[in-house]
Formats: structure tokens, sequence, C-alpha cells
């Protein structure tokens, strides 16, 4: 299981991405628990059901034109694994540091792995989203001035 949430979550809202993959001999039915503090909700779970694919007996390498290398099995595990996208939102009395449990369970319960991760969160846009949206803005700009204003009567 590999997770990932941005460091900062602006306007108390953030994406969360989850990636499993199944490298057992077995099917498995699984469920992923998401646990978010003073979130909305506070706890969501999503139940599938994962196709096997045992990964190779040895190391491989990036790329290799005669043997099975790495190139061969990322597809593979994109077949089969599973990607979640998950939308996470906090509570507008919630800011500042806050961590986000995600558990891996089996049809019985056992907990196969679990993971917590740390974000800001915050009530406004992050400096970050402000500056991609300044630098968007005055490229758009730039881009439009720049381009030649031809009168279409006297170009014809």
């Amino acid at each position: 299981m590999d997770v990932a949430l941005a460091d900062r979550c602006s306007k108390r809202t953030g994406h969360l991405f989850i990636a499993l993959n199944n490298q057992t001999e077995q099917d498995r039915h699984l469920r992923v628990e998401v646990i978010v503090p003073g979130g909305m909700p506070e706890k969501q779970e999503h139940r599938f059901e994962l196709l096997s694919c045992p990964g190779p007996e040895s190391a491989v390498k990036i790329t290799d034109p005669l043997v099975e290398d790495a190139l061969d099995w990322m597809p593979k595990y994109l077949e089969k694994g599973i990607i979640l996208w998950i939308g996470v939102a906090w509570n507008e009395n919630v800011k500042g540091r806050r961590n986000v449990q995600v558990i891996l369970r089996d049809d019985d319960g056992n907990v196969i792995g679990s993971r917590i991760i740390k974000t800001r969160v915050l009530a406004g846009e992050s400096n970050i989203s402000r500056q991609r949206l300044r630098r968007m803005l005055k490229a758009r700009l730039k881009g439009e001035t720049s381009l030649p204003i031809v009168d279409s009567a006297t170009s014809l």
C-alpha cells in the first residue's frame, strides 16, 4: 500500500491517493478505511476485490530487450492494482497540522497495513496555489500581448 497527500491542504480540502497491489497467489477481498479526525466525514470505508499479481522471482532491470523488465511489469501492476483518489475535507473550525490514517484490512477485519500521513490544513488558499495561479494568469496575458494583431480587412 502506497499513500500520498499534499503537505498543505488549501480551503480545508485535499486529495488522498492510495495505490494497492496484491502480490499474493490468490485474489483477495479487502477494505480500506480512511480516518480523518475533524473531517467531513471522519471515517470512510471502501471495499473491493484485489486480483492476484505475484511479483517477479528476482530483481528486474529497468529495461532489457531479452528478458522481462520493469517496463513489462508496470502494466501488470496497473491492470490488476487499484488506485483510489479520495477527496478529504475538514470542518470549518479545523486548521493546522492534522493526521490522516489509512488502514488496510482483510475480510475478517485483520489489519494488513496502516499508515498515518501528516498535512497542514489551511482555511484559505496556500501561497503555492496563489503563486501557481498568478504564474498561469501572467503567462496567459503575456501570450495574448505577444500575438500579432491582424486586421482581417487589410490582410485580404
